[in-house]
C-alpha cells in the first residue's frame, strides 16, 4: 500500500486541506478533510487534484507528488468517469443533474477504493 497527502488549496484562504491518496492492488482511495469531504460528500478538492489540476495545489513543490498520485487514477476504475465528468464541467450547456449524480458516483468510488 502507498500513500500520498496533498496540501489543496483552500478558498477561504485559510489553512489547506489534505487530500490523501491512498494506493492498494491497483485501487486508489482519494479522501479530503474539508467539510464535504469530512461527509463523503463529491468535494472539488478530490475531483480537481485527481484529474492533475496544478492550480489546485498549495504547495507547488508537491507537483512530482501530484503526478505520482494521479497515475494511480489513471490506473484505476475511477478514471473513465472522472474524465467524464470532467469533459461535463466544460461543456457549453451542461447537464446540471446529471453532473450532480455523477459527482456522486465519482465520489463513492474514491470513497471504497476503485
Amino acid at each position: 500500500m502507498d500513500q500520498v497527502t496533498i496540501l489543496a488549496k483552500n478558498e477561504t484562504g485559510d489553512k489547506p486541506f489534505n487530500v490523501t491518496f491512498i494506493h492498494d492492488n491497483g485501487k486508489v482511495k482519494v479522501t479530503c478533510n474539508c467539510p464535504q469531504g469530512r461527509k463523503n460528500e463529491p468535494c472539488e478538492h478530490k475531483f480537481r487534484l485527481a484529474s492533475n489540476d496544478l492550480l489546485m495545489l498549495d504547495n507547488p513543490s508537491q507537483r512530482g507528488r501530484l503526478f505520482e498520485a494521479h497515475v494511480w487514477v489513471i490506473q484505476s476504475r475511477v478514471s473513465d468517469s472522472l474524465l467524464e465528468l470532467m469533459q461535463m464541467y466544460v461543456e457549453e450547456k451542461p447537464d446540471i443533474e446529471a453532473i450532480r449524480k455523477l459527482e456522486g458516483k465519482v465520489a463513492q468510488m474514491m470513497k471504497e477504493g476503485s
